[in-house]
């Protein structure tokens, strides 16, 4: 099973879309802040196929939780959630994004429906263990 690292401040969209990709065959690690992400043990780490993370934090920023996962794992797929279209970020989260690189990291546009969540991740890190087991 895929396991999916979500991290959003708004406790309610947190919930639902860790239950969503539950649904879909995902395990999911949910957190609530830079502070709880960032110290998550190294071996569960380890195991998160895609950080699915919101850009703009009420206590600071997604990307900047993202660069500092990318230091210890280059490889992690990264999608970005905001409700800000990318030209008005901060201009310290688009440097920060420069930093990310273009390779494996998408960013998805608030609101967004649950069918082009799911699919935006079957793209970046293929289907969960359920949808798979249904489509065969």
């Amino acid at each position: 099973m895929k396991t999916v690292l979500v991290l959003d401040d708004e406790f309610n969209l947190l919930n639902l879309v860790c239950r969503l990709l539950q649904r879909h065959g995902y395990r999911t690690l949910q957190t609530a802040d830079a502070e709880e992400t960032l110290g998550l043990a190294d071996d569960e780490l380890a195991q998160v196929k895609l950080f699915v993370v919101d850009v703009c934090l009420a206590a600071g920023s997604g990307i900047h939780v993202a660069v500092a996962l990318r230091a210890d794992f280059p490889s992690l797929p990264i999608l970005l959630v905001s409700g800000y279209p990318k030209n008005s970020w901060s201009v310290r989260d688009t440097v920060l994004f420069g930093k990310l690189g273009g390779d494996s990291v998408r960013i998805l546009q608030k609101p967004f429906t649950p069918q082009v969540l799911i699919a935006t991740i079957g793209e970046m890190i293929g289907a969960g263990q359920v949808e798979r087991a249904n489509s065969a």
